[in-house]
């Protein structure tokens, strides 16, 4: 019987070594602690470098920013110094008063009928004072009528209310630099410039009211002339459509210091005691051009 010889290869034990008298070799303990060191300081290094690099790109973008705002304004004011300034107005449009009349019943129909509607129209110029604000004048006429019908076989009771107004107001352009650049900006041909605004003002009116004379007995009318305070809040938008032509619709609501625009005294009113009267008016606009200088 053949006996079989089976080699066997095995990786030498650094200590049979160092017994046998082989030379030992020693490996420093903390190796793996310096490679992994200098890779996260190389990390840090790329974190570093990265940063700084993003750094020196925002730096000159923020202050090209800031350069072009300051550009941007500085703009507006220029073209707003030498732009027209005035503006002729004239429109018309339709109104809805607050009165004392209360409606037989809440349909939208009898509420109009009831507490009064009617027409306006109106003129008035515009001055800009500032890019963003402009002074307000307007002198507008509202001739308003309503009626109320009574049940238990009484007589209907009407009234017609003339009502001329002289209002002066501030507005504030709500619009962007880019936008008011255009808008001032008289050889601007692009597309229509849209402006919204807000208004705020104080003014007189004078006012004139008929009342049926078939009344119920207790609410007979009378025909008398009067004065009051107003104020008119509001706003609209403006469209140019050149440096000489614009249209706006502007939505008013006029609060007077009387409670006889209906030639009634009551509490039916439902915002407030004092009759109030909005108008909603579709006005078209005239710039006046500036004399040239010889």
């Amino acid at each position: 019987m053949k006996n079989r010889i089976t080699y066997c290869h095995q990786a030498p034990n650094i200590n049979d070594s160092a017994e046998a008298g082989f030379p030992q070799l020693r490996l420093p303990s903390n190796i793996h602690r310096l490679r992994a060191t200098s890779l996260l300081d190389n990390s840090n290094k790329r974190l570093l470098f990265a940063f700084l690099f993003l750094v020196s790109l925002a730096a000159p973008l923020s202050s090209m920013g800031q350069r072009t705002r300051q550009t941007t304004s500085n703009s507006v004011l220029r073209l707003f110094k030498v732009s027209n300034k005035l503006t002729l107005t004239a429109g018309g449009g339709v109104s809805v008063m607050n009165s004392d009349y209360a409606a037989d019943n809440r349909s939208t129909k009898n509420l109009l009928k009831s507490n009064g509607f009617g027409v306006t129209a109106g003129l008035g110029a515009i001055r800009q004072v500032t890019p963003y604000l402009a002074a307000f004048v307007n002198v507008d006429f509202y001739q308003i009528k309503g009626e109320q019908t009574f049940t238990l076989e009484q007589k209907d009771l009407s009234f017609k209310s003339s009502v001329v107004s002289g209002t002066g107001a501030l507005a504030m352009h709500l619009a962007s630099r880019n936008t008011l650049n255009n808008f001032y900006n008289r050889s601007f041909q692009g597309a229509v410039v849209i402006v919204p605004y807000v208004k705020l003002g104080v003014g007189l009116l004078g006012y004139d009211v008929d009342s049926n004379e078939t009344a119920p007995e207790g609410t007979e009318g009378k025909s008398y002339p009067a004065m009051a305070l107003v104020i008119p809040i509001g706003g609209g938008v403006r469209f140019r459509l050149s440096d000489q032509i614009s249209i706006a619709t502007d939505l008013t609501l006029s609060m007077p210091s009387t409670d006889f625009l209906d030639n009634r005294e009551g509490t039916n009113s439902y915002l407030g005691s004092n009759d109030k009267f909005a108008s909603f008016t579709i006005k078209a606009l005239y710039t006046l051009p500036k004399k040239s200088v010889r």
